[in-house]
């Protein structure tokens, strides 16, 4: 029975098939076999196999750095905002006279 690694079931989740150029992966394929340095050039399945596998890392790799830049521009974002004249408006700080009437409203029940 073949285990898969963690970072294997990663790369397996994030990438999908149509993340992968399959002519980027015919034009590996052929590049692995024609070189004939390493056990994958013995075949062109095996070095489709291999060409496969190569291609599937690279589209997660790039699907993680895109990620990656979502959440920092995300976060920097959030920085600004918190940053900004306008969040600092925002914040509302209630007067006496505000939690009086909110108590009084009967809306407060208690801790």
């Amino acid at each position: 029975m073949e285990t898969k690694t963690k970072n294997q079931e990663k790369v397996s989740k994030i990438t999908r098939m149509d993340h992968v150029s399959k002519s980027s992966v015919m034009k590996r394929a052929w590049l692995i076999f024609r070189s004939g340095h390493s056990f994958y050039s013995l075949s062109f399945s095996a070095s489709l196999e291999r060409a496969w596998m190569v291609e599937k890392a690279n589209s997660a790799f790039v699907e993680k750095e895109r990620i990656q830049r979502e959440q920092d521009t995300e976060l920097q974002r959030l920085k600004n905002w918190w940053a900004s004249v306008e969040y600092k408006a925002a914040t509302f700080t209630p007067s006496v006279e505000h939690m009086e009437s909110y108590y009084k409203s009967g809306v407060y029940s208690g801790d």
